[in-house]
């Protein structure tokens, strides 16, 4: 009986170091999952004090997301989190796989190494690679059409920040500087005494911040544009935000009488650390917002970075 149980152990473990094997023979490959023995005692009856050996029970794979890396191409995907890609193989049945390496094959499918179509939800007008997608439909073959694909201009960006409290006006601020153009997108440029001048050299302002973040638009033609958010905070609860484009800010007017600068707003929080509101604003309790607070919150924006241009006579 002992030579049994033994053996049993034996086996298990025999098993066990298949499993192991198997871990680390797949340790490169995308999107696998590691797998582990769950050991089981084994009695020969609910009378028996004395267990029979060992078996394996299951073989459990590990779901735990790993950590993501940058390959390079653009069609790598990563699953962040639990789920699976939804695959279509050639017999048209649907398979499920976390491994993201696709490539597009010479009919403008997205699939896998075996070949195998990544699906997702279809648009609401095939003919439009920018309609709305219909989220609940049956999942189809992606496919990208081998034609070009008009460009979009990016309309919205969504995002989240967090704006330190702790943060005092006018200390711990940083420095850029950035180039001054137009409404037009001309460089204002200025001569030696500041003034404007065609043909001078750009303008340079250097912009004070506590807080700065850049992301990637892109323009009606498909070019990229980056925009920085520039935040500093001026007064209790208070900041003023900006952004440039290219490293640029716009101003309103021509190049000659460009007063105001354009894409500037402020931002203003109540105790509670969220965006003021309307009541939030009316100091007086009154019904109306304090207009003195508001126009002065307002210059505080456009003061420290309006320039006014007067042409060289």
């Amino acid at each position: 009986m002992s030579f049994s149980q033994a053996l049993s152990g034996l086996n298990a473990q025999a098993e066990n170091l298949k499993i192991l094997g198997n871990n680390i023979a797949n340790s490169q490959t995308v999107g696998f999952k590691s797998s582990g023995a769950l050991f089981a005692d084994v009695f020969a009856g609910a009378s028996s004090q004395v267990g029979l050996g060992v078996k394996i029970a299951d073989v459990r794979q590990d779901f735990t997301a790993g950590d993501l890396e940058t390959s390079g191409r653009t069609l790598d995907l990563a699953v962040a989190g639990a789920g699976f890609y939804r695959v279509e193989l050639t017999s048209g049945e649907a398979a499920y796989t976390r491994n993201g390496q696709f490539s597009q094959d010479n009919q403008g499918f997205l699939v896998n190494a075996a070949g195998q179509r990544l699906t997702g939800y279809g648009l609401s007008d095939a003919n439009d690679p920018f309609s709305a997608v219909v989220p609940g439909g049956a999942p189809q073959a992606l496919n990208i059409p081998a034609a070009d694909i008009p460009a979009k201009a990016t309309a919205q960006v969504t995002a989240t920040y967090n704006l330190n409290a702790s943060a005092v006006p006018g200390q711990g601020v940083q420095t850029s500087t950035v180039r001054a153009q137009d409404e037009n997108g001309d460089l204002i440029t200025v001569d030696n005494a500041g003034n404007y001048a065609l043909g001078g050299d750009p303008l340079e302002l250097d912009v004070s911040y506590h807080y700065s973040n850049s992301f990637t638009t892109f323009d009606s033609l498909g070019n990229e544009r980056n925009i920085t958010m520039y935040y500093e905070k001026v007064d209790n609860n208070t900041w003023k935000a900006f952004q440039a484009v290219d490293g640029k800010l716009t101003f309103s007017g021509a190049a000659g009488g460009a007063t105001d600068l354009d894409n500037a707003f402020w931002l203003r929080f109540n105790g509670n650390g969220q965006l003021a509101k309307y009541s939030d604003l009316d100091a007086a309790t009154n019904g109306t917002r304090d207009e003195d607070d508001i126009v002065g919150l307002l210059m505080l924006v456009i003061a420290s970075l309006l320039v006014r241009l007067i042409p060289s006579m």
